[in-house]
């Protein structure tokens, strides 16, 4: 190969390391500031339940495709298409999620109006599937049809991704087997393919409940992913912090770059996550 041939896209993307930013901004600093979600990357987000797991990545979902209009994929595996949209519309409108919104206020039935709008013209797919292949195949459909930016598998487990076996059934797949599939997916696909995991109970029964790399259930899940964040915040353990509202996102793996921790402002009632202002 010709070094002409390649050295404005190598020299392109050393570029923008020098600024900071290589992937898909999240409009999370906290992240950003890592290099964003690169393309080709296996992602991991990882927390013990309701941390806030699914509500970071609605906040990446709402940024990337309907603040910048990229192709965005995402699959449930729990709740299903329908509750997914209702969700997300809650998100979007920053409405508490045990609330929802109430209509008879014009400005709440304002808010939900226009995030409807955002919806239907923002190029987001959501899908319900459990099969390895049929993640594949979904992609490689859209991939043809629009290309993709981003890919979400919102699975919290791993082993709840299965694969058909000779006979079309549905069978187990190995989680070694699993993360190498959508590792290959994500350089086919020329995206990120994020995927979210729930730490073990054991996190809470130590004093220090802030979750390391060695928390993650599985060896491979400290080994294949590209870039790996974990949720932490105090007020999830203790009654009298209710009203502290820091979210820890601690980078524990970055292949392309270091590692570190930032602080961001999370609403546990809406979802919403923000920048830390600094003055």
């Amino acid at each position: 190969m010709r070094v002409s041939n390649i050295v404005d896209e190598v020299g392109g993307r050393i570029f923008g390391e020098y600024n900071g930013f290589t992937g898909l901004k999240t409009g999370l600093r906290a992240i950003d500031c890592y290099g964003g979600l690169r393309d080709g990357d296996l992602i991991l987000i990882a927390a013990r339940p309701e941390m806030g797991k699914t509500d970071l990545l609605y906040e990446m979902i709402d940024e990337i495709a309907i603040n910048r209009k990229r192709v965005c994929v995402f699959f449930d595996f729990d709740r299903g298409c329908e509750s997914f949209v209702h969700n997300f519309l809650l998100h979007i409108t920053k409405a508490e999620k045990y609330k929802g919104v109430d209509v008879d206020y014009p400005d709440e039935k304002e808010k939900l109006a226009d995030a409807i709008e955002k919806l239907k013209h923002s190029e987001l797919q959501v899908f319900e599937c459990h099969a390895i292949e049929e993640i594949e195949s979904e992609c490689r459909e859209l991939y043809e049809s629009t290309g993709i930016d981003l890919i979400v598998l919102d699975v919290n487990d791993l082993r709840y991704i299965r694969h058909h076996d000779h006979t079309g059934k549905y069978g187990e797949i190995g989680v070694s087997d699993c993360l190498i599939r959508l590792k290959r997916l994500a350089k086919e696909m020329k995206c990120p393919v994020v995927i979210t995991e729930e730490l073990p109970k054991s996190v809470d029964e130590r004093e220090d409940k802030r979750p390391s790399i060695d928390d993650l259930g599985y060896p491979e899940l400290e080994d294949y992913p590209d870039f790996t964040i974990l949720l932490y915040r105090n007020s999830y353990y203790s009654i009298d912090q209710l009203d502290d509202d820091r979210m820890e996102i601690t980078i524990a793996r970055n292949l392309r770059g270091r590692n570190g921790s930032e602080t961001v402002i999370y609403d546990r009632k809406t979802g919403e996550y923000r920048n830390v202002q600094h003055e």
